[in-house]
């Protein structure tokens, strides 16, 4: 398993950050020296840029590889020159500097995905909740319409639908809003704007389940049935 899109920019960010000081020029590539000695003395000879080509290539499982590879830079820079040296020093600063950028701690991989499902669920909210305001400017509207073409047009056939009362209504709200599957949820918003192409997104809004129109309650029960199975709550998709 490799980590997640989240982890990867912020990792490369990081490297970012240390690239913005002037001496990590000198450790963008692998180092190079005459002396064959000294080089046998390093574990594993890179630079900066094959992290970043690593990162970029999804070829790291968890971010403590990513700091250990950084930090072997470091390493090895101290290893093949003298305290003295110029390069020495400049390694040792560098080291600092990765301690305090690279702050990323793994669980916020979980976070990163908690707060995916968390999104999709309040665009779930931000529907239905404008599909409520936009009901009921638009109930009256209809009714006069309909009450005038009683007379000349036949009445299409009403869609059976579930006796929606409050207990069921509160209880798919809950189904909905405890959905994890990411697709079933992109899924749920797709049905929810072909049901009801009128509604607006309020994004400070929470979304009412409830106060959806009942076919449209009635369609998402179906959907969710047909989804979640035996594993839903059966009081509300059968």
């Amino acid at each position: 398993m490799s980590l997640s899109p989240y982890l990867v920019q912020q990792y490369l960010a990081y490297i970012e950050k240390l690239l913005k000081y002037s001496i990590t020029k000198f450790f963008l590539e692998p180092f190079s020296l005459s002396d064959d000695s000294s080089m046998s003395k390093v574990h594993n000879n890179i630079g900066l840029n094959n992290v970043i080509r690593k990162l970029e290539n999804n070829g790291y499982e968890d971010g403590s590889g990513v700091l250990y590879d950084v930090n072997l830079i470091w390493d090895n820079a101290c290893i093949l020159y003298s305290q003295n040296s110029a390069m020495y020093q400049m390694a040792q600063q560098l080291r600092r500097w990765t301690g305090e950028i690279f702050i990323v701690r793994e669980n916020e991989d979980f976070s990163f995905w908690r707060l995916k499902f968390s999104y999709y669920k309040q665009q779930l909210y931000n529907l239905i909740k404008g599909s409520s305001k936009t009901s009921k400017k638009e109930g009256s509207q209809q009714t006069s319409e309909t009450n005038s073409k009683k007379k000349t047009t036949k009445k299409p056939p009403k869609e059976k639908v579930i006796k929606w009362d409050n207990e069921k209504r509160a209880a798919l709200a809950d189904l909905v809003n405890s959905l994890q599957d990411e697709k079933i949820i992109l899924e749920v918003i797709q049905l929810i704007k072909d049901k009801e192409p009128s509604l607006n997104v309020l994004e400070t809004e929470p979304l009412e389940v409830s106060l959806l129109q009942k076919t449209t309650l009635s369609t998402l029960s179906e959907f969710l049935k047909s989804k979640l199975g035996e594993t839903s709550d059966q009081s509300v998709v059968e």
